[in-house]
């Protein structure tokens, strides 16, 4: 399981200590276990859990229901801008 996806599923605080305990079962040093657990903080605090979601659900869809999501979005986008709406 990745870290990310481990870091997903549990609250925070759970979260915090499976990530120290699968480095520690590993022996990942502790300069980046450190690292590691700043950036996983930076990742909690900054709600782009919210977006990781939504991507990871997203990638279960056909091609094409991805497709037709991706559309709408991005070409919402691209009309926002005027010298791409004429």
């Amino acid at each position: 399981m990745s870290i990310l996806c481990i870091f997903s599923v549990f609250p925070f605080r759970q979260q915090k200590q499976e990530i120290i305990d699968y480095m520690t079962r590993r022996d990942i040093s502790k300069s980046t276990s450190i690292k590691i657990l700043k950036y996983l903080e930076y990742y909690h605090s900054s709600g782009e859990n919210g977006h990781q979601k939504g991507y990871s659900v997203l990638n279960i869809l056909s091609k094409r229901l991805k497709d037709v999501v991706y559309k709408e979005y991005y070409g919402g986008l691209l009309l926002q801008f005027k010298l791409l709406s004429r």
